[in-house]
């Protein structure tokens, strides 16, 4: 297809004037927002983690209001490839986990270790109270 073609057909998908799109993450995986689409289908894989997780969050992100259904088909022959990107999956939300943890407790080191900080004021002239605040006898 011509790239005109391409972006025509993502518009009117995005639009919901195609109810189905048919693509690859390097076309489609990067910089679409796809809230309205909750299945997404792979059919063959690559060793990319980082390719098939943005596909999947083009859809799964902010504003979406279902579940993302994601399937994956691929052949035995690629059984080395869907093991990699598991693995791939497994160290990426480790890490995420790590980095949240020491995130967490980076502030609340901050938090807990900070000295209260007080400004003292000191009027230099009396405050004029509105008759509505002051107390009635």
């Amino acid at each position: 297809m011509a790239s005109e073609d391409k972006e025509a057909a993502i518009r009117g998908w995005v639009a919901g004037e195609r109810p189905i799109m048919i693509s690859k993450p390097s076309i489609m995986g990067w910089g679409i927002n796809a809230q309205h689409c909750r299945n997404i289908a792979f059919v063959g894989v690559t060793d990319s983690f980082e390719s098939y997780y943005q596909a999947v969050r083009r859809c799964w992100r902010f504003g979406q209001k279902r579940d993302v259904h994601v399937h994956i088909f691929a052949s035995s022959a690629e059984g080395a490839v869907v093991a990699n990107l598991k693995r791939k999956e497994r160290d990426a939300m480790q890490m995420a986990e790590s980095l949240g943890a020491e995130t967490r407790d980076a502030v609340m080191q901050q938090v807990t270790g900070t000295k209260r900080q007080t400004n003292f004021y000191n009027a230099a002239r009396p405050v004029a109270v509105p008759a509505f605040l002051k107390e009635s006898a």
